[in-house]
């Protein structure tokens, strides 16, 4: 086969595939009269994916960076968890000890507890600005 014929395949074959793609849109707009809104945002990625003309285009653009916006959200609050139980085991430790010789508690652990507080306060009100209506749902 020559350069030029399979390409032509080539260019069938992905027409039939975003003919299934559609065909399973299609089926599924009529199916569903009632969908969450991520299965509307599922489907318009699909359309959008596909190179189909979608109404919500623009909308649609924002949706990775979000995403990309909220794993990191993710990777941060995982360090931050993980690092608070950390500090939480030293911090018991050290308390027992000082409970035993009957000393205070140190005055770093109220401020580490405290860092901690804010910095999962600010995690909340960022993820609640990103995901807006999302969030509660």
């Amino acid at each position: 086969q020559s350069f030029k014929e399979r390409q032509q395949q080539q260019q069938q074959h992905e027409e039939k595939a975003r003919h299934s793609v559609h065909s399973i849109i299609k089926r599924h707009y009529r199916d569903c009269r009632t969908r969450s809104q991520a299965d509307r945002d599922l489907i318009e990625a699909l359309k959008v994916a596909i190179g189909l003309n979608t109404t919500r285009t623009a909308q649609a653009a924002p949706r990775p960076i979000r995403q990309q916006i909220l794993r990191v959200i993710d990777c941060v609050s995982l360090v931050l968890i993980l690092s608070n139980t950390i500090l939480i085991g030293i911090e018991t430790e050290i308390g027992m000890h000082r409970a035993v010789e009957m000393q205070p508690q140190p005055k770093w652990a109220w401020i580490v507890e405290t860092t901690f507080t804010v910095l999962y306060s600010i995690e909340v009100l960022v993820r609640v600005y990103i995901q807006r209506r999302d969030f509660v749902c």
